[in-house]
C-alpha cells in the first residue's frame, strides 16, 4: 500500500519547486523591463543630445558646442575621414580654438538608422548621416560612430569618428 504522505510530499515539493521556478521568471522579467525601460530612456536622451549638437553646431561656434555637449579632456577626439582628403583629426585643443560658426548655408541634415549600445554610464552610438546642401544642390552621407558618457546624469559626446562616402 502507498504511503499517501509521501505522494502528498512530493507534490508539496514539485508544487513548490514550480513556484520558486515561476516567481524566479517574474522577477527576471520584471527586470529585464526595468532595464530595457532604462536602456530606452538613456536612448532617447542620447539621440536627443545627438541632433541638439548638430542643430547647435549651425547656430553657435564650434567652441561652444564642445563645450556644450562633450565631454573634454585628452581621450576627447574627432576623426573626419573621407575619399577626396586625408584623414582629419580634432582634439580637445582644436575643438576649443575652433570659434567659427559653420557655413551659414540652407542644408537640411537626417540622421537614421541608430544602433545604441548602452553599458552603464557608457553608450556607443552609430547612425548614418545625410547633409544636403540646397545652395549648392548636392549631397553628403556619412557613417557615424559616437561614444557618449552620462556625467551627473547628462548623456555627453566623448568622441566621434566619421566616414564621408558617396
Amino acid at each position: 500500500m502507498e504511503n499517501p504522505y509521501f505522494v502528498g510530499r512530493e507534490v508539496l515539493i514539485y508544487t513548490s519547486t514550480m513556484l520558486k521556478t515561476n516567481l524566479t521568471l517574474l522577477l527576471l522579467l520584471a527586470l529585464n523591463v526595468t532595464l530595457k525601460a532604462q536602456t530606452t530612456e538613456d536612448e532617447k536622451a542620447i539621440i536627443q543630445v545627438i541632433e541638439q549638437e548638430t542643430l547647435d553646431f549651425t547656430q553657435m561656434p564650434f567652441s561652444e558646442v564642445a563645450k556644450k555637449h562633450w565631454v573634454l579632456d585628452e581621450k576627447t577626439f574627432i576623426l573626419v575621414n573621407d575619399e577626396e582628403r586625408e584623414p582629419r583629426v580634432l582634439r580637445q585643443e582644436d575643438m576649443l580654438a575652433n570659434s567659427e560658426l559653420a557655413p551659414q548655408e540652407k542644408m537640411t541634415v537626417l540622421k537614421e538608422n541608430y544602433i545604441i549600445t548602452v553599458v552603464g554610464d557608457m553608450a556607443n552610438v552609430y547612425c548614418q548621416q545625410t547633409v544636403t546642401h540646397h545652395e549648392y544642390n548636392s549631397v553628403q552621407r556619412s557613417h557615424e560612430v559616437r561614444t557618449m558618457q552620462k556625467v551627473n546624469g547628462t548623456w555627453k559626446l566623448h568622441n566621434l569618428t566619421v566616414l564621408n562616402y558617396k
